[in-house]
């Protein structure tokens, strides 16, 4: 798909969409190297679609995409698979809606030593 999920340092995990066209260009050109030139445009984002803090409760070091659900590890080891909570199409309430930023965990795994 065209987006991509991020986790941080404040236990936040965020989607982000890479719909915009300037965005989609950027990233074409970046990976086509008869299209690189000297100068590297910086293209960016202001606001993801979804960002919850409610999948882990320490710093979230790895997050990826299986299908349409989330796969979250936080440095406590906990390793969470869930679904964003989206409205109307797919994007998460506005941030003053109540359960904006809900989640539906589907399966937690505490592991002893997880790197």
């Amino acid at each position: 798909g065209h987006s991509f999920v991020s986790g941080g340092m404040d236990t936040t995990i965020k989607l982000w969409r890479l719909e915009d066209d300037a965005v989609v260009r950027d990233v074409v050109a970046s990976s086509d190297k008869s299209m690189i030139t000297d100068i590297r445009r910086t293209t960016q984002i202001q606001l993801p679609y979804f960002s919850t803090n409610h999948a882990q409760t320490d710093y979230a070091d790895c997050v990826r995409f299986l299908g349409d659900c989330i796969v979250s590890k936080s440095i406590a080891n906990i390793i969470l698979l869930w679904k964003p909570v989206l409205g109307e199409g797919g994007r998460a309430g506005r941030a003053c809606e109540k359960n904006s930023d809900a989640i539906i965990p589907l399966r937690e795994f505490v592991l002893s030593n997880c790197d």
